[in-house]
């Protein structure tokens, strides 16, 4: 369920982040353009005339720009996210000209609430049965049960970032780490010290040398093993993550 957002290149960049005192863009490759419908109406509604949104496909970047080099080497690593040679694909929230969080666009199902979301998950399977059968339609009333799915992650994104908007213009470098919405993914490649550009070679060796880091020693108390012990499932734990997230795609 998406909204369609003004288009954003290279060339009118700076101006959309400049033109009004809140800006949210959304950054995907091509077939993902658009702008989450519910978010983009939590968002009017709440802030109004003082809300620019957007939508970027990062698909025709140029990548030598000297705007893009700027959002690539300084936007994101003040944000606090890990370099990268191409932009993350997810929604950007700017105030006042300046980048200040940031959100994939995905539901953390670790973010989940069990009881609001599994009513909206059964509303959602109930809507799309119903469209299905009525329009005798099957894609329709899949994509009735998607578009449930899309509003409830567009609510938690609003939640997100309205807090973000909340917070003193002078406190967020106090605050760095709310800013970037991470979902297990994300926090798995930070553990590993890592980032998606990394070969599984790269990723497995990052795995092996922060084991030995925190291999449990004979010589220390047990305490201090138990830590290192946890330390070492959380390690292995994330490079599973990463690993599976590879074999879908």
């Amino acid at each position: 369920m998406t909204a369609k957002g003004k288009e954003v290149t290279v060339a009118n960049l700076a101006a959309f982040i400049i033109s009004h005192r809140i800006c949210v863009l959304n950054a995907q490759y091509g077939v993902a353009l658009g702008f989450n419908k519910s978010l983009n109406y939590q968002l009017t509604q709440k802030y109004g005339v003082l809300l620019n949104t957007g939508t970027v496909d990062l698909s025709k970047l140029d990548y030598k720009s000297p705007k893009i080099q700027e959002f690539l080497n300084v936007w994101i690593p003040n944000l606090g996210l890990p370099r990268a040679t191409t932009i993350y694909p997810g929604y950007y929230l700017f105030k006042k000209g300046t980048l200040v969080a940031y959100h994939p666009g995905t539901m953390d199902p670790s973010q989940m609430d069990s009881r609001v979301d599994g009513i909206m998950a059964i509303f959602g399977a109930v809507a799309g049965i119903l469209t299905g059968v009525l329009s005798n339609n099957a894609a329709l009333g899949f994509q009735t049960f998607f578009d449930s799915i899309s509003a409830s992650t567009g609510l938690r994104m609003f939640s997100f970032f309205k807090e973000i908007l909340e917070i003193n213009d002078n406190n967020y470098s106090k605050i760095r780490n709310l800013l970037v919405y991470e979902d297990d993914l994300s926090k798995a490649y930070k553990l590993l010290r890592v980032i998606p550009e990394n070969s599984d070679e790269e990723i497995k060796a990052a795995r092996n040398k922060l084991i030995k880091e925190v291999h449990p020693d004979k010589n220390q108390n047990e305490k201090d093993n138990e830590a290192k012990t946890k330390a070492s499932a959380e390690i292995n734990n994330a490079f599973e993550l990463i690993m599976a997230s590879r074999k879908k795609k």
